[in-house]
Protein backbone atom coordinates (compact mmCIF):
# COMPACT_ATOMS: atom_id res chain seq x y z
CA UNK A 1 0.00 0.00 0.00
CA UNK A 2 1.28 3.23 -0.96
CA UNK A 3 0.70 5.81 2.31
CA UNK A 4 0.10 9.87 1.72
CA UNK A 5 -1.30 12.39 4.05
CA UNK A 6 -3.95 14.89 3.12
CA UNK A 7 -1.08 18.31 2.89
CA UNK A 8 -1.13 20.74 -0.02
CA UNK A 9 2.35 21.18 0.08
CA UNK A 10 3.11 17.87 -0.77
CA UNK A 11 4.23 17.36 -4.73
CA UNK A 12 1.48 17.24 -6.78
CA UNK A 13 0.82 13.63 -8.36
CA UNK A 14 -0.61 14.48 -11.94
CA UNK A 15 -3.91 14.82 -14.46
CA UNK A 16 -5.34 11.40 -15.05
CA UNK A 17 -6.17 10.18 -18.96
CA UNK A 18 -8.26 7.95 -20.56
CA UNK A 19 -8.14 5.52 -23.05
CA UNK A 20 -10.62 5.61 -26.03
CA UNK A 21 -12.20 1.80 -24.90
CA UNK A 22 -10.96 -1.17 -24.25
CA UNK A 23 -8.30 -3.17 -26.34
CA UNK A 24 -9.24 -5.83 -28.90
CA UNK A 25 -8.08 -9.33 -28.34
CA UNK A 26 -7.53 -8.48 -24.76
CA UNK A 27 -7.35 -11.71 -22.66
CA UNK A 28 -8.09 -10.07 -20.02
CA UNK A 29 -11.09 -11.67 -18.26
CA UNK A 30 -13.86 -8.31 -17.99
CA UNK A 31 -16.00 -7.95 -15.01
CA UNK A 32 -18.02 -4.90 -16.29
CA UNK A 33 -20.97 -5.03 -17.87
CA UNK A 34 -21.30 -2.22 -20.07
CA UNK A 35 -20.38 -1.71 -23.47
CA UNK A 36 -16.70 -2.24 -24.15
CA UNK A 37 -16.10 1.15 -25.39
CA UNK A 38 -16.65 1.99 -21.79
CA UNK A 39 -14.13 -0.41 -20.43
CA UNK A 40 -10.99 0.31 -20.17
CA UNK A 41 -7.82 -2.76 -19.67
CA UNK A 42 -5.61 -1.25 -17.21
CA UNK A 43 -4.59 2.43 -16.11
CA UNK A 44 -1.33 1.92 -18.11
CA UNK A 45 -2.68 1.80 -21.19
CA UNK A 46 -3.93 5.41 -20.03
CA UNK A 47 -0.31 6.80 -19.61
CA UNK A 48 1.10 10.01 -21.52
CA UNK A 49 2.97 8.07 -23.77
CA UNK A 50 0.25 6.07 -24.74
CA UNK A 51 -2.06 8.28 -26.29
CA UNK A 52 0.77 9.90 -27.86
CA UNK A 53 0.98 7.32 -30.27
CA UNK A 54 -2.90 7.43 -30.83
CA UNK A 55 -3.56 9.03 -34.38
CA UNK A 56 -6.51 12.18 -33.91
CA UNK A 57 -8.87 13.48 -36.73
CA UNK A 58 -12.28 13.98 -38.23
CA UNK A 59 -13.85 16.39 -40.54
CA UNK A 60 -15.96 18.90 -39.41
CA UNK A 61 -19.07 19.60 -40.61
CA UNK A 62 -21.64 22.60 -40.64
CA UNK A 63 -25.09 21.78 -38.81
CA UNK A 64 -26.67 24.83 -38.27
CA UNK A 65 -26.81 28.44 -38.58
CA UNK A 66 -26.64 30.77 -35.92
CA UNK A 67 -26.97 33.71 -37.65
CA UNK A 68 -30.47 34.92 -36.87
CA UNK A 69 -29.94 37.57 -34.45
CA UNK A 70 -26.99 39.51 -36.27
CA UNK A 71 -27.14 38.89 -40.14
CA UNK A 72 -23.94 39.85 -40.25
CA UNK A 73 -22.26 37.25 -38.03
CA UNK A 74 -20.86 34.08 -39.26
CA UNK A 75 -21.80 31.81 -36.36
CA UNK A 76 -23.15 27.97 -36.84
CA UNK A 77 -22.94 24.65 -35.11
CA UNK A 78 -21.26 21.50 -36.44
CA UNK A 79 -20.49 17.91 -35.96
CA UNK A 80 -17.27 16.09 -36.14
CA UNK A 81 -16.28 12.41 -35.12
CA UNK A 82 -14.40 11.66 -31.96
CA UNK A 83 -14.19 7.44 -30.97
CA UNK A 84 -16.62 7.34 -33.43
CA UNK A 85 -19.14 9.21 -31.93
CA UNK A 86 -20.98 12.68 -33.27
CA UNK A 87 -19.79 15.50 -31.18
CA UNK A 88 -21.18 18.88 -31.69
CA UNK A 89 -19.05 22.30 -31.52
CA UNK A 90 -19.55 26.25 -31.80
CA UNK A 91 -17.43 27.52 -34.71
CA UNK A 92 -17.54 31.46 -35.34
CA UNK A 93 -15.68 33.22 -38.11
CA UNK A 94 -14.23 36.32 -38.11
CA UNK A 95 -15.79 39.55 -39.84
CA UNK A 96 -12.21 41.33 -40.01
CA UNK A 97 -10.05 41.27 -42.74
CA UNK A 98 -8.46 37.78 -43.62
CA UNK A 99 -4.95 37.90 -43.17
CA UNK A 100 -3.23 36.11 -46.61
CA UNK A 101 -2.21 33.45 -44.58
CA UNK A 102 -5.71 32.64 -43.65
CA UNK A 103 -7.05 33.47 -40.15
CA UNK A 104 -5.94 31.95 -36.74
CA UNK A 105 -7.74 29.83 -34.92
CA UNK A 106 -8.62 29.39 -31.26
CA UNK A 107 -9.96 26.07 -29.72
CA UNK A 108 -11.65 26.72 -26.23
CA UNK A 109 -12.15 23.91 -23.51
CA UNK A 110 -15.02 25.27 -21.59
CA UNK A 111 -15.35 24.22 -17.72
CA UNK A 112 -17.44 21.72 -15.89
CA UNK A 113 -21.29 20.83 -16.84
CA UNK A 114 -23.82 18.64 -14.48
CA UNK A 115 -23.67 15.41 -16.16
CA UNK A 116 -28.45 16.37 -16.35
CA UNK A 117 -27.51 19.63 -17.60
CA UNK A 118 -25.27 18.30 -20.43
CA UNK A 119 -28.39 17.91 -22.95
CA UNK A 120 -28.86 21.31 -22.51
CA UNK A 121 -25.77 22.69 -22.65
CA UNK A 122 -26.02 25.72 -25.07
CA UNK A 123 -22.34 26.66 -26.26
CA UNK A 124 -23.31 30.66 -24.90
CA UNK A 125 -23.93 31.76 -28.24
CA UNK A 126 -27.43 33.16 -26.38
CA UNK A 127 -26.21 34.73 -23.31
CA UNK A 128 -23.63 37.40 -21.68
CA UNK A 129 -21.83 34.88 -19.64
CA UNK A 130 -17.87 34.83 -19.59
CA UNK A 131 -18.14 32.46 -22.28
CA UNK A 132 -19.95 34.33 -24.57
CA UNK A 133 -17.67 37.18 -23.89
CA UNK A 134 -14.06 35.38 -24.43
CA UNK A 135 -16.00 33.72 -27.80
CA UNK A 136 -16.88 37.43 -28.69
CA UNK A 137 -13.87 38.88 -27.85
CA UNK A 138 -11.13 36.23 -29.65
CA UNK A 139 -13.27 36.39 -33.14
CA UNK A 140 -13.74 40.03 -32.45
CA UNK A 141 -9.90 39.82 -32.65
CA UNK A 142 -9.99 38.07 -35.64
CA UNK A 143 -9.60 34.19 -35.00
CA UNK A 144 -11.85 31.64 -35.96
CA UNK A 145 -13.23 30.30 -32.56
CA UNK A 146 -13.68 26.47 -32.01
CA UNK A 147 -15.96 25.57 -28.87
CA UNK A 148 -16.32 22.12 -28.59
CA UNK A 149 -19.34 20.90 -26.20
CA UNK A 150 -17.17 17.58 -25.70
CA UNK A 151 -18.99 13.90 -25.89
CA UNK A 152 -22.47 14.05 -24.40
CA UNK A 153 -22.71 17.85 -24.65
CA UNK A 154 -25.59 19.69 -26.53
CA UNK A 155 -28.65 18.76 -28.56
CA UNK A 156 -28.96 19.34 -32.57
CA UNK A 157 -32.29 19.01 -33.97
CA UNK A 158 -33.52 17.19 -30.92
CA UNK A 159 -30.17 14.53 -30.82
CA UNK A 160 -28.33 15.08 -27.90
CA UNK A 161 -24.35 14.60 -28.64
CA UNK A 162 -23.30 11.28 -28.84
CA UNK A 163 -21.58 9.69 -25.57
CA UNK A 164 -23.58 10.34 -22.59
CA UNK A 165 -23.31 7.47 -21.58
CA UNK A 166 -19.21 8.51 -21.01
CA UNK A 167 -20.89 11.18 -18.93
CA UNK A 168 -22.47 8.87 -16.69
CA UNK A 169 -19.73 6.25 -16.35
CA UNK A 170 -17.25 8.79 -15.46
CA UNK A 171 -18.00 12.26 -14.87
CA UNK A 172 -17.66 11.03 -11.21
CA UNK A 173 -15.27 11.23 -8.15
CA UNK A 174 -12.62 9.36 -10.93
CA UNK A 175 -11.98 12.71 -12.01
CA UNK A 176 -11.52 11.20 -15.27
CA UNK A 177 -13.83 12.72 -17.71
CA UNK A 178 -11.23 15.42 -18.65
CA UNK A 179 -9.34 12.49 -20.78
CA UNK A 180 -12.30 12.04 -22.64
CA UNK A 181 -12.65 15.69 -23.56
CA UNK A 182 -8.97 15.80 -24.13
CA UNK A 183 -9.62 13.06 -26.91
CA UNK A 184 -12.37 15.19 -28.32
CA UNK A 185 -10.05 18.30 -28.60
CA UNK A 186 -7.38 16.56 -30.26
CA UNK A 187 -10.04 15.08 -32.66
CA UNK A 188 -11.13 18.42 -33.99
CA UNK A 189 -7.67 20.29 -33.79
CA UNK A 190 -6.99 17.50 -36.13
CA UNK A 191 -9.77 18.30 -38.19
CA UNK A 192 -9.09 22.32 -38.49
CA UNK A 193 -7.77 21.73 -41.70
CA UNK A 194 -10.91 20.71 -43.60
CA UNK A 195 -12.61 24.08 -42.14
CA UNK A 196 -11.05 25.04 -45.58
CA UNK A 197 -12.98 22.23 -48.11
CA UNK A 198 -16.78 23.84 -46.69
CA UNK A 199 -19.00 25.56 -49.03
CA UNK A 200 -19.26 29.00 -47.10
CA UNK A 201 -21.36 30.50 -49.57
CA UNK A 202 -23.99 27.73 -49.40
CA UNK A 203 -24.15 28.93 -45.24
CA UNK A 204 -24.04 32.39 -45.57
CA UNK A 205 -24.61 34.19 -48.87
CA UNK A 206 -23.23 37.18 -48.18
CA UNK A 207 -19.62 35.98 -47.69
CA UNK A 208 -17.15 37.96 -49.63
CA UNK A 209 -14.09 35.80 -49.30
CA UNK A 210 -14.11 32.62 -48.36
CA UNK A 211 -12.33 31.67 -44.85
CA UNK A 212 -9.37 30.13 -44.62
CA UNK A 213 -7.48 28.99 -41.62
CA UNK A 214 -3.74 29.26 -40.95
CA UNK A 215 -2.71 25.87 -39.55
CA UNK A 216 0.69 27.00 -37.96
CA UNK A 217 -1.37 29.63 -36.01
CA UNK A 218 -3.48 27.48 -33.64
CA UNK A 219 -4.23 28.49 -30.24
CA UNK A 220 -5.50 26.82 -27.19
CA UNK A 221 -7.82 28.69 -24.37
CA UNK A 222 -9.38 26.90 -21.44
CA UNK A 223 -11.37 27.62 -18.27
CA UNK A 224 -11.60 25.67 -14.74
CA UNK A 225 -12.08 21.48 -15.83
CA UNK A 226 -11.15 22.96 -19.27
CA UNK A 227 -7.84 23.65 -17.93
CA UNK A 228 -7.43 20.10 -16.95
CA UNK A 229 -8.63 19.29 -20.85
CA UNK A 230 -5.95 21.28 -21.85
CA UNK A 231 -3.27 20.48 -20.11
CA UNK A 232 -3.86 16.79 -20.51
CA UNK A 233 -4.40 17.86 -24.76
CA UNK A 234 -0.76 19.80 -24.86
CA UNK A 235 1.02 16.24 -22.89
CA UNK A 236 -0.24 14.22 -25.73
CA UNK A 237 -0.18 16.54 -28.72
CA UNK A 238 3.51 17.90 -27.73
CA UNK A 239 6.51 17.62 -30.46
CA UNK A 240 6.90 13.70 -31.41
CA UNK A 241 3.02 12.56 -30.76
CA UNK A 242 0.63 11.31 -33.14
CA UNK A 243 -1.11 14.53 -33.48
CA UNK A 244 -0.46 16.15 -36.76
CA UNK A 245 -1.50 20.05 -35.79
CA UNK A 246 0.52 21.70 -33.82
CA UNK A 247 -0.48 23.92 -31.03
CA UNK A 248 1.15 27.31 -30.86
CA UNK A 249 0.69 28.67 -27.68
CA UNK A 250 -2.47 28.20 -25.02
CA UNK A 251 -3.57 29.24 -22.19
CA UNK A 252 -5.46 28.19 -19.19
CA UNK A 253 -7.60 30.31 -17.01
CA UNK A 254 -8.39 29.28 -13.43
CA UNK A 255 -7.04 25.87 -14.47
CA UNK A 256 -8.26 22.42 -12.14
CA UNK A 257 -4.74 21.23 -13.05
CA UNK A 258 -3.23 19.21 -9.87
CA UNK A 259 -3.32 15.31 -9.77
CA UNK A 260 -6.42 13.22 -9.51
CA UNK A 261 -6.04 12.33 -5.70
CA UNK A 262 -5.04 16.22 -4.96
CA UNK A 263 -8.63 17.06 -6.49
CA UNK A 264 -10.36 14.29 -4.74
CA UNK A 265 -9.33 16.10 -1.33
CA UNK A 266 -9.92 19.44 -2.29
CA UNK A 267 -12.88 20.06 -4.60
CA UNK A 268 -15.55 17.94 -2.30
CA UNK A 269 -14.05 18.85 1.41
CA UNK A 270 -13.89 22.95 0.03
CA UNK A 271 -17.95 22.68 -0.88
CA UNK A 272 -19.30 20.82 1.84
CA UNK A 273 -17.03 21.11 4.72
CA UNK A 274 -16.55 23.85 7.30
CA UNK A 275 -13.25 21.73 8.50
CA UNK A 276 -11.57 22.45 5.21
CA UNK A 277 -11.39 26.05 5.77
CA UNK A 278 -12.05 27.00 9.37
CA UNK A 279 -9.37 27.55 11.69
CA UNK A 280 -8.67 25.22 14.76
CA UNK A 281 -11.24 26.56 16.71
CA UNK A 282 -13.74 26.64 14.11
CA UNK A 283 -13.82 30.51 13.57
CA UNK A 284 -12.59 31.66 10.24
CA UNK A 285 -9.38 33.87 10.46
CA UNK A 286 -8.04 32.97 7.25
CA UNK A 287 -5.59 30.48 8.15
CA UNK A 288 -5.23 27.16 9.76
CA UNK A 289 -4.53 28.98 13.24
CA UNK A 290 -7.81 29.91 15.50
CA UNK A 291 -8.20 32.89 17.57
CA UNK A 292 -7.50 30.32 20.40
CA UNK A 293 -3.72 29.69 18.91
CA UNK A 294 -5.48 25.88 18.47
CA UNK A 295 -4.78 24.96 14.64
CA UNK A 296 -6.53 22.92 12.10
CA UNK A 297 -4.56 19.98 11.50
CA UNK A 298 -6.93 19.42 7.99
CA UNK A 299 -6.95 22.81 6.94
CA UNK A 300 -7.01 22.99 2.79
CA UNK A 301 -7.34 26.63 1.81
CA UNK A 302 -8.78 29.70 3.79
CA UNK A 303 -11.73 30.71 0.86
CA UNK A 304 -14.56 28.79 0.06
CA UNK A 305 -16.57 30.15 -3.06
CA UNK A 306 -17.56 33.37 -2.67
CA UNK A 307 -21.31 32.74 -3.32
CA UNK A 308 -21.38 31.60 -0.08
CA UNK A 309 -21.98 34.86 0.91
CA UNK A 310 -20.48 35.36 4.26
CA UNK A 311 -17.68 33.28 6.62
CA UNK A 312 -19.77 33.93 9.55
CA UNK A 313 -21.91 30.98 10.89
CA UNK A 314 -23.31 33.36 13.42
CA UNK A 315 -24.59 35.80 11.21
CA UNK A 316 -28.22 36.03 10.26
CA UNK A 317 -27.07 35.42 6.88
CA UNK A 318 -25.97 31.87 7.77
CA UNK A 319 -29.08 29.91 6.81
CA UNK A 320 -29.06 27.93 3.88
CA UNK A 321 -25.57 27.37 4.46
CA UNK A 322 -26.06 25.17 7.37
CA UNK A 323 -27.42 22.38 5.08
CA UNK A 324 -24.44 22.53 2.15
CA UNK A 325 -21.82 22.80 4.81
CA UNK A 326 -23.37 20.16 7.36
CA UNK A 327 -20.59 17.73 7.45
CA UNK A 328 -17.64 18.93 9.66
CA UNK A 329 -15.61 15.88 8.88
CA UNK A 330 -13.49 16.39 6.63
CA UNK A 331 -12.48 12.65 7.10
CA UNK A 332 -16.14 11.50 5.84
CA UNK A 333 -16.09 13.38 2.72
CA UNK A 334 -13.02 12.22 1.47
CA UNK A 335 -14.14 8.53 2.33
CA UNK A 336 -17.13 8.70 0.34
CA UNK A 337 -14.88 10.76 -2.39
CA UNK A 338 -12.75 7.71 -2.65
CA UNK A 339 -15.17 4.97 -2.28
CA UNK A 340 -16.90 6.55 -5.81
CA UNK A 341 -13.64 6.69 -7.60
CA UNK A 342 -12.55 3.00 -6.26
CA UNK A 343 -16.13 1.76 -7.00
CA UNK A 344 -15.79 3.50 -10.50
CA UNK A 345 -12.14 1.71 -11.17
CA UNK A 346 -13.17 -1.54 -9.91
CA UNK A 347 -16.23 -1.76 -12.13
CA UNK A 348 -14.73 -0.75 -15.29
CA UNK A 349 -10.93 -0.79 -15.23
CA UNK A 350 -10.33 -4.97 -16.51
CA UNK A 351 -7.10 -5.73 -14.61
CA UNK A 352 -8.54 -4.21 -11.17
CA UNK A 353 -10.84 -6.04 -9.02
CA UNK A 354 -11.63 -5.22 -5.24
CA UNK A 355 -8.97 -2.67 -5.29
CA UNK A 356 -9.26 -1.17 -1.71
CA UNK A 357 -8.33 2.18 0.49
CA UNK A 358 -8.03 3.37 4.02
CA UNK A 359 -8.71 6.68 5.43
CA UNK A 360 -7.43 7.07 9.04
CA UNK A 361 -5.89 9.71 10.74
CA UNK A 362 -2.51 9.96 12.87
CA UNK A 363 -1.48 10.83 16.22
CA UNK A 364 -1.92 14.73 15.44
CA UNK A 365 -5.07 14.18 14.42
CA UNK A 366 -3.80 14.82 10.41
CA UNK A 367 -5.81 12.60 7.91
CA UNK A 368 -3.57 9.90 6.19
CA UNK A 369 -4.50 8.13 2.94
CA UNK A 370 -3.63 4.48 2.20
CA UNK A 371 -3.52 3.65 -1.60
CA UNK A 372 -3.88 0.70 -3.56
CA UNK A 373 -0.02 0.53 -4.75
CA UNK A 374 -1.43 -0.81 -8.29
CA UNK A 375 -3.46 2.87 -8.47
CA UNK A 376 -1.13 4.95 -6.89
CA UNK A 377 1.84 3.91 -9.48
CA UNK A 378 -0.27 4.10 -12.50
CA UNK A 379 -1.76 7.51 -11.41
CA UNK A 380 1.37 8.83 -10.83
CA UNK A 381 2.52 8.07 -15.00
CA UNK A 382 -0.76 9.53 -16.53
CA UNK A 383 -1.84 13.12 -16.96
CA UNK A 384 0.14 16.37 -18.14
CA UNK A 385 1.13 17.50 -14.47
CA UNK A 386 3.99 15.29 -15.19
CA UNK A 387 4.99 15.75 -18.07
CA UNK A 388 6.40 18.71 -18.87
CA UNK A 389 8.93 17.88 -21.13
CA UNK A 390 5.84 17.62 -23.64
CA UNK A 391 4.77 21.00 -23.03
CA UNK A 392 6.97 23.03 -25.15
CA UNK A 393 4.51 25.66 -25.79
CA UNK A 394 3.96 28.88 -24.94
CA UNK A 395 1.81 28.57 -21.74
CA UNK A 396 -0.24 31.54 -19.82
CA UNK A 397 -1.61 30.52 -16.06
CA UNK A 398 -4.42 32.69 -15.12
CA UNK A 399 -5.84 32.35 -11.53
CA UNK A 400 -7.09 33.84 -8.63
CA UNK A 401 -5.34 34.04 -5.25
CA UNK A 402 -8.80 33.27 -3.33
CA UNK A 403 -9.53 30.46 -6.31
CA UNK A 404 -9.45 26.99 -4.99
CA UNK A 405 -10.08 25.27 -7.83
CA UNK A 406 -7.28 26.51 -9.16
CA UNK A 407 -4.77 27.26 -6.11
CA UNK A 408 -2.23 29.72 -6.49
CA UNK A 409 0.69 26.82 -5.74
CA UNK A 410 -0.69 24.50 -7.95
CA UNK A 411 -0.12 27.09 -10.87
CA UNK A 412 3.59 28.18 -9.12
CA UNK A 413 4.54 24.60 -9.10
CA UNK A 414 3.16 23.99 -13.17
CA UNK A 415 5.16 26.82 -14.41
CA UNK A 416 8.41 25.92 -12.47
CA UNK A 417 8.12 22.70 -13.78
CA UNK A 418 7.71 23.68 -17.39
CA UNK A 419 10.92 26.23 -17.32
CA UNK A 420 12.92 23.60 -15.84
CA UNK A 421 12.17 21.83 -18.33
CA UNK A 422 13.23 24.25 -20.46
CA UNK A 423 9.56 25.54 -21.89
CA UNK A 424 7.76 28.99 -21.75
CA UNK A 425 5.45 29.39 -18.86
CA UNK A 426 3.60 32.57 -17.40
CA UNK A 427 2.19 32.49 -14.25
CA UNK A 428 -0.52 35.35 -13.34
CA UNK A 429 -2.19 35.55 -10.23
CA UNK A 430 -4.88 38.21 -9.82
CA UNK A 431 -4.95 39.95 -6.10
CA UNK A 432 -8.56 38.36 -4.47
CA UNK A 433 -9.92 37.24 -7.49
CA UNK A 434 -12.50 34.54 -7.68
CA UNK A 435 -13.13 31.52 -10.28
CA UNK A 436 -13.86 33.71 -13.31
CA UNK A 437 -11.01 35.83 -12.57
CA UNK A 438 -13.23 38.95 -10.94
CA UNK A 439 -13.57 40.36 -8.21
CA UNK A 440 -16.48 39.71 -5.33
CA UNK A 441 -18.99 41.55 -4.24
CA UNK A 442 -17.84 40.25 -0.67
CA UNK A 443 -15.81 42.32 1.07
CA UNK A 444 -14.28 39.19 2.95
CA UNK A 445 -13.20 37.73 -0.54
CA UNK A 446 -12.21 40.97 -2.26
CA UNK A 447 -11.77 43.99 -0.21
CA UNK A 448 -12.83 47.26 -1.58
CA UNK A 449 -10.32 48.30 -4.16
CA UNK A 450 -9.99 45.00 -6.14
CA UNK A 451 -9.71 44.47 -9.41
CA UNK A 452 -11.36 42.56 -11.95
CA UNK A 453 -8.59 40.47 -13.60
CA UNK A 454 -10.88 39.79 -16.92
CA UNK A 455 -9.44 42.39 -19.02
CA UNK A 456 -6.14 42.09 -18.06
CA UNK A 457 -5.78 38.53 -18.90
CA UNK A 458 -7.32 39.15 -22.67
CA UNK A 459 -4.81 41.58 -22.91
CA UNK A 460 -1.91 39.24 -22.40
CA UNK A 461 -3.33 36.24 -23.76
CA UNK A 462 -3.86 38.64 -27.35
CA UNK A 463 0.03 39.18 -26.53
CA UNK A 464 1.09 35.72 -26.32
CA UNK A 465 -1.12 34.71 -29.50
CA UNK A 466 0.96 37.79 -31.41
CA UNK A 467 4.29 35.85 -30.60
CA UNK A 468 4.85 38.61 -27.97
CA UNK A 469 5.81 38.51 -24.29
CA UNK A 470 2.64 39.05 -22.00
CA UNK A 471 3.23 41.27 -19.99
Amino acid sequence: MRLRKLSHTLALIALGLFNQGCTEGSDITSHCQEPKNLCIDSLSNLSIETLRQREYGSRIHLKQNLNNSKPNDQRYLASYLSDGLEIYTRVDIPATSMPETGYPVLVFAHGWTDTQASANYDFSYDNNAMYAMLVDTFTNAGFIVLMPGFRGHGTLAGNQADGFDYLTAWNNASYLSPTYYAIDTLNLIDSISSLNDINWQKWHQKIRRKPNVDLSRVYLLAHSQGGDVALTTLAIAGEGSGVKTTIKAASIWAGNIPARFTQAETFRPMASSLEAFMSGDGTWTGNAVGKDGSVNPNFIFPYPSDWIGTIDTQSDKWTWQKEVWQENSIKKIIQSTYQEMYDTLNYYVRDLEDATFSVTKDSQGQIVIQHNRDIAKKMAHIGGYEYPKYLSEPIALHYGEHDYYSMPKWNEILANKITLAGGEAYAFMYPHNNHSLKASEHEWFSPTGTEDGQDKAITRDLQLFSDQIPQ
